[in-house]
């Protein structure tokens, strides 16, 4: 997997409420579970995006606060395109999958499509993000 850290690419990813710990790790974790199938059946390249936020004031000290945000996994074709953003639900704990339009916007979506896979079917996420790829040529 190729490290990409640009600004572009985190754009797209709403900052949503903070999240504690414990969550944050809880929610890295199950999208461990997809990063770690869409690599070993699929052979995707995916990158895990922590996102931490720090207050504090000139000098970072240890009682600087600290907010985390839920993680996210953008997946992307082998043309280097994203194919499918995935992040967990705040209540749910389903997989949110937003699949990327890959044609120029039509006046009936008006944005990317979001399936929602079942917290303990994380194989299932990897397999509706493959089969997206494959129809969209990716």
């Amino acid at each position: 997997m190729r490290s990409r850290t640009t600004s572009a690419q985190l754009e797209g990813l709403e900052f949503s409420k903070p999240v504690t710990e414990a969550e944050a790790d809880r929610q890295r974790a199950a999208l461990d579970r997809v990063l770690k199938h869409l690599a070993e059946t699929v052979g995707m390249h995916a990158e895990l995006i922590t996102r931490i936020a720090i207050d504090c004031e000139r000098q970072p000290e240890s009682s600087a606060e600290k907010r985390r945000y839920p993680p996210a996994l953008l997946v992307y074709g082998d043309a280097g395109r994203r194919v499918a953003a995935v992040s967990i639900g705040e209540r749910s704990g389903s997989y949110l999958v937003e699949l990327a339009r890959m044609a120029a916007p039509a006046a009936d979506i008006p944005r990317d499509w979001i399936a929602v896979v079942p917290a303990h079917l994380s194989d299932q996420a990897t397999l509706v993000i493959a089969q997206h790829a494959r129809c969209t040529g990716e």
